[in-house]
């Protein structure tokens, strides 16, 4: 047991064996180890950093899985679940993540010439909750709440890259209707680009969502690689080549790391 005294001056005891202590501690260790992994960690690291017996880990986790808190992958890690992403949205709400992004946001689109959306995940869809606009350039005539399928756009397709892919599978699992020519037929062709997404750093919306216009966005994170948010960028087509659209997602991405170190995520 220790003690612990709060500001009030108050001393309480923590019991160090009791399990809703352990399963604390679990959650713990598993954001520490995932930081350190592509965000996830194995039974035998948890195991070893906690310094618990194997079936009590192993006991716990798998109550926390069914609750959803985390979750496995088929390969055996285990990963934070939709329902720690879920509490940690909720802990880090709107509008902190609007104070926390707003400088990073303002300088990209000072610098940039462009257009910097925020949105956050809402069931199946993306919902702006912040813009910024260059004080010269191209404005975006896109509104603070309004709202796009996540398949679809940049910022929808960061969030679900980082996301638990049983997450990820639920919001994608709704009737599908593409936007535009260039959408992405279903729910399978959307997965298998999230490997690509992570390993640059950023989605690209290709005229997907809204013709005439090509995006990037790269997702703020929080501890344990949990996607709260994303930012992007976007331009006319026309104004923007491959080369130039590469460059917009490195900026992008290292806007977006530089927000996720101030929530605790570190880097992607």
């Amino acid at each position: 047991m220790d003690d612990l005294t709060d500001r009030g001056g108050q001393t309480d005891t923590i019991d160090k064996e009791n399990s809703v202590y352990k399963a604390l501690k679990i959650l713990s260790t598993l954001g520490e180890l995932s930081f350190q992994a592509n965000g996830e960690a194995r039974l035998s690291e948890l195991v070893g950093r906690t310094g618990y017996a194997r079936p009590t880990v192993h006991r716990l986790l798998t109550t926390m899985k069914q609750c959803g808190f985390v979750s496995q992958t088929a390969s055996g890690p285990y990963r934070f679940g939709p329902e720690f992403m879920l509490v940690a949205q909720q802990a880090f709400g709107k509008a902190d993540i609007r104070r926390m992004a707003l400088p990073s946001m303002a300088n990209l689109s000072h610098q940039s010439g462009y257009t910097v959306h925020l949105g956050v995940r809402d069931g199946s869809e993306v919902v702006y909750i912040d813009k910024r606009e260059p004080p010269q350039g191209l404005h975006i005539s896109s509104a603070i709440g309004q709202r796009r399928p996540l398949q679809f756009t940049a910022l929808g397709k960061a969030i679900l890259a980082w996301a638990p892919i049983e997450t990820s599978r639920e919001c994608l699992a709704k009737p599908w209707q593409q936007r535009t020519k260039n959408s992405l037929p279903s729910a399978e062709a959307v997965i298998a680009q999230f490997s690509d997404i992570r390993q640059r750093g950023y989605a690209i919306d290709n005229e997907e969502s809204d013709l005439g216009f090509r995006c990037v966005a790269a997702p703020l994170l929080t501890h344990g690689h949990v996607p709260v948010a994303a930012i992007s960028l976007t331009t006319l087509s026309a104004q923007v080549s491959d080369t130039e659209l590469e460059g917009m997602g490195q900026k992008i991405a290292r806007t977006a790391r530089e927000i996720s170190n101030s929530l605790g995520g570190g880097s992607q």
